[in-house]
């Protein structure tokens, strides 16, 4: 997170005096989410960019540049999604293992797999893909309840 001039601390505070949304603040200014770890991220990122390596629209697609440097959020992604996080909904003093965050994670490495193949690196899609199904047995073991 960062401000408009490109700060990347953005100091928050309570205004005491303002009740907040149907009287239930507090109102904050400025925005301490630049503080919190969130693992879902590299999930949001590579699923961002995976367009631009199948949209066959565009002036500019995707390379194998750009897949490498991708890759550097799904390295992240597949050592930290079974790790505590703030999670989505930017939880503050308390970090778990969210199943969202687990799952953007899972995303990072299945769309990395699926670039990768695209651009005909087969070595890297099965490395990519081994990613995804070790998240993805995480994501069965400890976030989904059989019963529902």
């Amino acid at each position: 997170m960062y401000a408009i001039d490109g700060r990347a601390a953005l100091t928050e505070r309570d205004v005491p005096t303002l009740p907040g949304y149907r009287g239930m603040g507090p109102v904050r200014v400025g925005n301490d989410a630049w503080r919190q770890v969130q693992h879902d991220v590299y999930g949001s990122a590579v699923l961002a960019a995976t367009h631009v390596f199948f949209d066959a629209r565009l002036a500019r697609r995707g390379d194998a540049a750009l897949f490498e440097r991708l890759e550097r959020f799904g390295r992240r992604a597949a050592a930290l999604f079974d790790r505590p996080d703030a999670g989505l909904w930017e939880l503050r003093g308390s970090a778990q293992v969210h199943t969202f965050s687990s799952v953007m994670c899972w995303c990072a490495c299945d769309r990395l797999a699926r670039i990768a193949e695209h651009l005909g690196m087969p070595a890297r899609a099965v490395a990519w893909r081994d990613e995804a199904l070790r998240i993805a047995s995480f994501v069965d073991a400890n976030c989904v309840d059989p019963s529902r």
